[in-house]
């Protein structure tokens, strides 16, 4: 469960994230208190800025618009844990605090393009009013290039504006409508990168997304352009190239952890954007669980020297996932290597015998043709495991094999026929000793000391 924590009223209130959207400059976190109510935190580019209750959603304000036409993307998705790994000391504040906040760090006009990002919480008469005083007071100073920024901007973030709407009708604002319309072409002439960022959201436009990668780089905005790399790679779903995978391999390293960089990597993998150089890159990270997936995903990206050093460090449960295809990936890698084919072979199949039955295993390892011991071994423990008379003789097998928990019942089964058998209550002692079972440990200890052996 991913959650995300402000402090309101000198309190702390943590709250459960649903999903992040993305939405021309906004980032909106959708999250539940634990009474279920359901709030909206808005960040306008990367700065938090206000959370509010959600009761209702307004037709055509900012929130519905984000939220039917944003990219969203779960609570557990690495691009959401990227960003939320770099929020940290989150305040609410009232409207009053807000407005004074925004006035205080932007501009006229961007203080009034943010809070009509907030226009499904207020009265639409409250920013009209703002609206219009900030025309008025560029207008009557004659600035009409900037008072037209005022209308143009606040459309981009409520299109249904009536005064915005009315007044950019105005002839004295035509010269400038061919521009702001046909903006892709007029990047270098326009001075309003509020209003190019705004229409240029999931444009995949090679020119505007130079400019956009300068405009996120030029203020600092890595999230920006690590996010901007990422929608581009899902809309053309194709593999990256070298220039844009060392970008984002950049952003990554200056903005988050090792793991939650991992995860995405990972990401990339799973939509079937496949690139060498993210297994490398997961490879360098030390993450050779991913790295060991990718390869049965991709038996022919696998690279031998990266096998022999992954192969003995992975986990179980790992092994388990891909169970049906590791034996078969192993001869297909190391068949000409019987030596190292053995090696593996065995490796894998120890750690399979703590979760995987003889059956089972010889089920799986029936791919190898070649007569390897292990598969020798695991017959002769399947004739013993059907064999009452040899349960102490199996039992030792799977005791050095350190399979204590199968091996306990084995020697058990030797005690209930063979009471006097010293050993096989010697080896439960240990077999308990080595699972940290002290009580059932002393049981058998107590038992040898009965019958005189200690």
């Amino acid at each position: 469960m991913t959650t995300i924590s402000f402090l309101h009223n000198k309190k702390t209130i943590t709250m459960t994230i649903e999903k992040m959207v993305l939405y021309k400059q906004a980032k909106l976190i959708e999250a539940t208190d634990r009474k279920g109510q359901y709030y909206i935190a808005l960040f306008y580019k990367n700065d938090f800025i206000n959370i509010k209750r959600v009761t209702d959603i307004k037709r055509n304000s900012f929130l519905y618009y984000a939220l039917t036409e944003g990219n969203s993307y779960s609570s557990t998705h690495p691009l959401t844990k990227v960003f939320l790994s770099q929020q940290t000391n989150l305040r609410s504040s009232s409207s009053k605090q807000m407005f004074q906040h925004l006035k205080d760090k932007y501009n006229e006009t961007e203080t009034l393009f943010i809070l009509t990002l907030f226009n499904n919480f207020y009265e639409p008469k409250l920013l009209h009013d703002l609206c219009k005083k900030t025309f008025y007071h560029y207008r009557r100073n004659g600035q009409l290039y900037k008072s037209y920024k005022v209308l143009i901007s606040i459309l981009q973030a409520d299109p249904s504006h009536s005064f915005a709407s009315d007044m950019i009708q105005h002839l004295d604002f035509q010269k400038y409508q061919n521009k702001y319309t046909h903006y892709e072409q007029h990047l270098d002439e326009l001075n309003d990168p509020l209003y190019i960022e705004a229409r240029a959201w999931n444009n995949d436009n090679k020119k505007v997304v130079t400019y956009m990668t300068k405009l996120f780089h030029d203020e600092g905005r890595l999230f920006d352009e690590l996010a901007l790399q990422y929608q581009l790679i899902q809309a053309n779903s194709s593999p990256i190239n070298r220039n844009t995978f060392d970008l984002i391999d950049v952003l990554l390293q200056n903005i988050t952890t090792k793991q939650i960089a991992v995860e995405f990597w990972q990401s990339l993998l799973d939509n079937n954007i496949f690139h060498e150089a993210i297994i490398a890159k997961l490879y360098d990270y030390h993450a050779y669980s991913n790295v060991f997936l990718a390869y049965m995903e991709h038996p022919s990206l696998a690279n031998q020297a990266i096998l022999d050093t992954i192969l003995p460090k992975l986990d179980t449960n790992v092994l388990l996932v891909e169970k049906d295809k590791v034996f078969p990936f192993l001869i297909q890698h190391y068949g000409n290597n019987k030596e190292q084919l053995t090696k593996w072979t065995e490796h894998i199949t120890w750690k399979l015998l703590k979760s995987c039955t003889l059956d089972e295993l010889l089920d799986l390892t029936s791919s190898i043709e070649l007569k390897l011991p292990i598969v020798q071994q695991l017959k002769d423990m399947q004739t013993m495991e059907n064999n009452p008379d040899q349960q102490y003789q199996l039992g030792e097998k799977y005791y050095n094999l350190k399979q204590y928990d199968k091996a306990i019942p084995c020697f058990e089964w030797e005690m209930e026929l063979y009471p006097d058998n010293i050993a096989a209550i010697q080896y439960l002692e240990k077999c308990y000793l080595a699972l940290n079972d002290q009580t059932n440990a002393k049981n058998y200890q107590d038992i040898l000391v009965s019958i005189g052996t200690r």
